[in-house]
Formats: C-alpha cells, sequence, structure tokens
C-alpha cells in the first residue's frame, strides 16, 4: 500500500511504502510472482502510469458534469490501448479490459 500518511505498521501482513511508488513497482515486476493490481485514484495511477501493463476499468452509465481524471494530474501524454474484452452487464455497467499496446 503507498501511503504518506499511514504507519509502516498500520495493518498486519500489510506492506505500507511511503518512498517512490515506481521505483517500488519495479522492484516489484522484477521478482517472480503474480501480477500487480493497482486499486486506487487517479493520482497514484498517473504516478504509476508508464508501469501500468492492463487497465480495467467499469464504465457506469451516469452523466455527470465533472470527475476525476483517470491518471490525475499527470499531465497530457496520449498512449495506446487494446481492448482485449469486454462484458456489458444488465444495469448497463460495462466492464472493460484493456492492454498496452505492442
Amino acid at each position: 500500500m503507498f501511503s504518506r500518511t499511514l504507519a509502516a505498521d498500520a495493518a498486519p501482513g500489510v506492506e505500507v511504502v511511503a518512498s517512490d511508488p515506481v521505483a517500488r513497482v519495479r522492484e516489484l515486476k522484477r521478482e517472480p510472482g503474480e501480477r500487480i493490481w493497482l486499486c486506487g485514484g487517479g493520482e497514484i495511477a498517473g504516478v504509476l502510469r508508464d508501469e501500468i501493463d492492463e487497465l480495467a476499468i467499469k464504465i457506469y452509465p451516469v452523466a455527470v458534469g465533472s470527475g476525476r481524471p483517470l491518471f490525475g494530474a499527470a499531465g497530457f501524454a496520449p498512449s495506446h490501448l487494446e481492448v482485449t474484452s469486454s462484458r456489458t452487464f444488465g444495469d448497463g455497467v460495462v466492464f472493460v479490459h484493456y492492454s498496452r499496446a505492442t
């Protein structure tokens, strides 16, 4: 978990990282094991944008006048993603899985 405010021992079995998220994610990517799942807001996604290989996005059928940017204040930097799967639910929610284009 990346946090600038939580104590290192905030929860048993949870590593709280207050240092550079990009450096820590790169370390994790070099280790054997499962994929890394980012669940958070646009601020952390913007910081880790270049490390994101896949996106899983839920789209809700609600129109609002404003909201949070997907990549926070990371600035305008277009990158191409390919849809690898999508699913529409009965309530209109769409779940789309994207991968970084090669």
